[in-house]
């Protein structure tokens, strides 16, 4: 039986049966016949509050429901098995018990699932949801359980999507650095750490010594968890030009393992003899020795944002450098890191599914912005470096032959920061040919004749790549206003 159907089915066996008419009041007939007008017009109201109880439950499951079958792509890493449980176990419990979920993260599920209902009645419902789960969010963490504070990391990485999937950077990235304190203060930096005793450092204001896990599922969601919010926090200190709060040179070492899918912990496919330690930083080093799950979908996504991290900042530093030995040989060493990456990756088209495409194609999309980003100051010089970001966008656009919009729905909301870098590289390239095409226009030879048909055939396969880049933001922008605003982003 389904968990509505069961909700559907407790409530109405508990409550009373309609009358079929209550009786009128006579002033003849004295008190006897008010008392049983009194008696069935509370029965009635009660049957009213259930009837009406039994309903928001079913829209709540409903939207929950709804959540989950996009809840991947804003960013949800808790195991979706337990979730429900305590979900279903929340929505049965009564006044004065304790919910198994904290309130904050049950409206940030709603919230995202109305925003995922592609009817305009029900998305009424999210400024109610929004506000709900803000509000849930002002309390006090002191005396919260370990999971609660995961879970409120959870919805706080919720409401950080939520946020900048509407086009409001500056609400998202509050979110996300409260996620990242909230980590930082829970040390979920140093799960499964080899160092004997924590590392020194005044990474957090407040410290929140958590527990051991209940049990596997527990330590992976604290895993996920952590990764989440290390990826939100690279991949939007990106896009919003501001300092990562996890700095590889003012942030913590990160000792925990890469992220595996939530069901690995479940079925124990997490050994218990794992260690970390440097997880980071052995990755950007290219030593596989401390590689452990590195392969996963998570990892490899964790993996390509901090590829973007890395990126944009050598790249902040590439003229300022005080050792230009040291910044070549750092930028020759990520540059290999990029390209090996990216070749070990299975292409899109391989996918089996359009959302298993979607998330592919995240992980493609944020290596070839890494590239971007790096070679974007070298346009000018010699070959091959100069159009190495132009390459890394072209292959961006031949991926997204694999993505049908109208098969996905929504996409993770960084995919419309993504997709104007991308553009950005393929303008430049336009300006660049246009200008060789007149430089060539003038000479009247053979050979420049030639170039000017090569300069018109990259400059069309250019603007090729532009509408196809501005098709699919277009077809996902109902779902996420962000994507309607990539032109002004590109201004």
């Amino acid at each position: 039986m389904s968990v509505q159907r069961s909700l559907c089915n407790n409530a109405l066996a508990e409550a009373p049966q309609p009358q079929r008419a209550l009786p009128h009041i006579h002033s003849h007939r004295g008190i006897t016949d008010l008392r049983s007008y009194q008696m069935h017009s509370s029965a009635g109201r009660r049957y009213i509050r259930q009837h009406r109880s039994i309903q928001c439950l079913i829209q709540r499951q409903e939207r929950v429901n709804a959540f989950l079958v996009h809840a991947d792509h804003v960013a949800f890493f808790l195991h979706r098995g337990r979730f429900l449980t305590m979900m279903q176990m929340a929505m049965q419990s009564t006044a004065g018990q304790t919910a198994p979920l904290v309130p904050a993260l049950t409206n940030a599920a709603c919230l995202w699932g109305v925003r995922f209902a592609n009817a305009e009645a029900v998305r009424a419902y999210e400024p109610m949801y929004l506000a709900r789960a803000v509000q849930a969010l002002k309390g006090p963490l002191t005396d919260m359980s370990a999971n609660a504070i995961v879970q409120t990391i959870q919805a706080d990485v919720l409401l950080a999507n939520y946020q900048f999937a509407m086009g409001r950077l500056v609400e998202g990235q509050h979110y996300c650095n409260v996620a990242a304190a909230l980590a930082l203060s829970c040390r979920l930096y140093n799960i499964r750490t080899i160092q004997a005793r924590p590392r020194a450092g005044s990474f957090h204001a407040m410290d929140f010594d958590l527990p051991a896990p209940g049990d596997a599922v527990e330590e992976g969601e604290r895993i996920r968890a952590f990764w989440h919010v290390y990826m939100l926090d690279q991949m939007w200190s990106y896009a919003c030009k501001t300092p990562p709060r996890f700095d590889p040179s003012t942030g913590p070492p990160i000792d925990t393992p890469w992220p595996m899918e939530a069901d690995d912990y479940a079925s124990g496919r997490f050994p218990p003899n794992i260690r970390g330690s440097r997880t980071v930083e052995e990755f950007i080093g290219g030593n596989p020795q401390n590689d452990r799950g590195g392969a996963s979908r998570p990892a490899l996504y964790a993996k390509a944002a901090t590829l973007v991290g890395r990126s944009t900042m050598l790249a902040k530093h590439w003229s300022s450098a005080t050792d230009a030995e040291q910044f070549a040989a750092d930028f020759v060493t990520l540059d290999a890191l990029i390209d090996e990456f990216m070749h070990a990756l299975a292409p899109v088209a391989t996918a089996p599914d359009a959302p298993t495409a979607s998330k592919l194609l995240l992980v493609h999309t944020l290596a070839c912005v890494a590239s971007n980003q790096l070679h974007k100051h070298f346009r000018q010089g010699d070959a091959p470096i100069a159009n190495k970001d132009y390459t890394a966008a072209i292959s961006v656009t031949t991926a997204l032959d694999a993505l049908n919009p109208a098969q996905v729905g929504f996409v993770n909301p960084i995919f419309a920061i993504l997709w104007t870098s991308v553009s950005r590289a393929l303008i430049a390239e336009m300006v660049r040919l246009r200008g060789a095409w007149a430089s060539a226009s003038i000479q009247v030879t053979v050979s420049a004749g030639d170039e000017l048909q090569m300069f018109e055939n990259e400059h069309s396969r250019v603007v090729a790549a532009l509408a196809k880049i501005t098709a699919v933001m277009k077809a996902l922008s109902r779902g996420c206003p962000l994507m309607g605003q990539w032109p002004l982003m590109i201004d």
